[in-house]
Formats: C-alpha cells, structure tokens, sequence
C-alpha cells in the first residue's frame, strides 16, 4: 500500500474513532465517516469492507495505544517496584482517558443485545 493510502487510511480512522467515541457504532454511518473525513463512501468501501472493519481497527488502535504508552512510562525505570507501580498507574489513567469510548461501546451493546 503506498503513503498516500496509509495516510488517507489514518484520517479515516482518526475521523471515525471521533464519531464512535461521541455517538457510538450504531448510530456513525459510513455516510458520517465519509463526510467527517472529506471523503466519499467509495472511498470508505475502497479501503474497509465495513462499518464494523472500521469499528475493529479503530479497537485495535485504542489497545495499541494503551499498551504503547504503559512501555514507555515502564521502561523509564529500573526497579522492579517502580515499574509494577507505574505500570498499574498509567493503566489505570490511560484507562480512565478512555472510560468515554467503554461507555459508548457498552451502550450499543446493550442497546443490540
């Protein structure tokens, strides 16, 4: 894939994990994606197959991103102690960040159940 699909990949998923973290899965279109990332939905189905492809991809990235910044607050350390204390706080905090996105993700689950 070139650079310029990765980076037209990026500003769709930036533009997506926006609109899922404000009105969650069930009610972000691709026709929202689309317009949020000044695309046409063409565009969106020449990239994802699916809402639901988007949907996993911007998960993926929300867990790449907690597991990146937990490493890098980690490895600053030497003792043993220290990491498993920074480890658990900057879990913790990063997750905290992110109780947003849970709690949209929870309410379309429970509203499709």
């Amino acid at each position: 894939m070139s650079e310029k699909d990765e980076l037209v990949k990026q500003e769709i998923l930036k533009e997506a994990q926006k609109l899922f973290r404000q009105y969650g899965c069930t009610k972000t279109t691709m026709e929202d994606i689309a317009k949020a990332a000044g695309k046409g939905k063409s565009t969106l189905y020449y990239y994802y197959k699916s809402k639901d492809e988007i949907f996993d991809e911007v998960v993926c990235r929300e867990i790449e991103d907690v597991f990146c910044s937990v490493k890098q607050e980690v490895d600053k350390l030497e003792s043993a102690e220290d990491k498993l204390r920074t480890l658990c706080y900057t879990k913790f905090k990063i997750l905290q960040e992110k109780a947003n996105l849970h709690n949209v993700i929870k309410g379309d689950i429970e509203a499709n159940f």
